[in-house]
């Protein structure tokens, strides 16, 4: 049985892992055998003692413009404490000689001290500040090699986090290293709605909330975990962290601001990671690298990297819509919330 059997609109599995053929002793290294081929498996990436890195294939491209996110002290630059790894991060940039990274230092500079500007939504009070900005490539870049002189885990800046990247909008090159999966294109039975990138230091972490398309996810390097909800289940939970905040329930079929900001952030955080999460209602996916996850379309979902702090994370999926699809066949109170792995 192949992929394209078990997602299609006839069936009625909620979520299908297909898994890398890899050593089983090797569960969390390089796959020699990919869920679905892309060349950026083989060609963005090098390893080397336990350390990930871009390759120079994106080394051309530092100046690309892509979507950032970044949890940040809710400070401006200045009253950052000294020793932190965002201040030093700053202090290093200032430091090197190439142009670029005196205008990344600037751009980041500017963000942060805009992001502190900007009132939130609410009067809570917090030590943290949610912001997302443009910037380039090269952030990343720079940030992953700050990261890999630092002596300990602790002097690493992470979160920062290239989010929803829009593969249309990378260079060509790039984009031809990430076709989209024949699932989608085969036979004109799905139409491709949208589809992203998304690179990360680690940890990074997305709220629980819906898709309104059915989604392809493929894990290029590092480890991603979902835990996943049936319709119903997840809707309940939603509206239950969101009535115990004061809050209305909002779009949960967007992966708004105001789920990553406090006290949303942490409150969604505990209902879904917490000691306390109803693990009878969950279905847990940890997705190494070359493997590959169908979700259906409004089963809820709450995605963290894992792994040692400011190493590399890197995800690409896609978003589609299948043709003459009867949603009816998946039932809203879970009872054909069934999965499928496959090796």
């Amino acid at each position: 049985m192949t992929l394209r059997d078990l997602t299609s609109h006839n069936s009625k599995i909620a979520v299908v892992v297909i898994r890398a053929n890899r050593n089983k002793k090797q569960q969390k290294a390089s796959s020699t055998q990919p869920a679905i081929a892309l060349p950026a498996l083989s060609k963005w990436f090098t390893s080397s003692s336990g350390w990930t890195d871009f390759s120079a294939t994106l080394e051309p491209h530092s100046e690309c413009m892509v979507p950032y996110e970044l949890l940040v002290p809710a400070t401006v630059v200045e009253e950052l404490p000294q020793d932190s790894p965002l201040a030093t991060f700053l202090q290093w940039l200032a430091k090197q000689e190439q142009p670029l990274y005196q205008q990344l230092k600037d751009s980041l500079e500017y963000n942060i001290n805009l992001g502190r500007l900007v009132p939130k939504a609410d009067t809570e009070t917090s030590k943290t500040r949610f912001i997302r900005f443009e910037a380039p490539l090269g952030l990343l870049l720079a940030a992953l090699k700050f990261n890999k002189h630092q002596p300990s885990t602790t002097g690493r800046l992470n979160n920062l986090y290239v989010a929803q990247a829009r593969i249309e909008f990378l260079p060509h090159e790039l984009q031809s290293d990430l076709p989209v999966p024949e699932v989608i294109t085969s036979n004109g039975d799905g139409d491709l709605y949208a589809s992203s990138v998304w690179f990360g230091l680690q940890p990074t972490y997305t709220p629980l909330h819906r898709d309104p398309n059915d989604n392809i996810f493929v894990q290029l390097c590092g480890t991603k975990v979902f835990r996943i909800m049936a319709p119903l289940a997840g809707g309940r939970m939603f509206n239950k962290v969101c009535t115990d905040l004061g809050r209305e329930t909002g779009n949960s079929r967007l992966r708004g601001i105001e789920m990553m900001e406090e006290p949303e952030r942490t409150a969604f955080f505990e209902a879904v990671w917490g000691k306390q999460a109803p693990v009878t209602s969950i279905h847990e996916v940890v997705l190494h690298p070359g493997d590959a996850m169908y979700l259906r379309t409004g089963f809820w979902h709450s995605v963290r990297a894992v792994g040692k702090e400011g190493n590399l994370n890197a995800s690409v999926n896609w978003w589609f819509r299948w043709r003459n699809i009867n949603h009816s066949k998946v039932e809203e109170d879970g009872k054909n919330f069934k999965s499928q792995r496959h090796k």
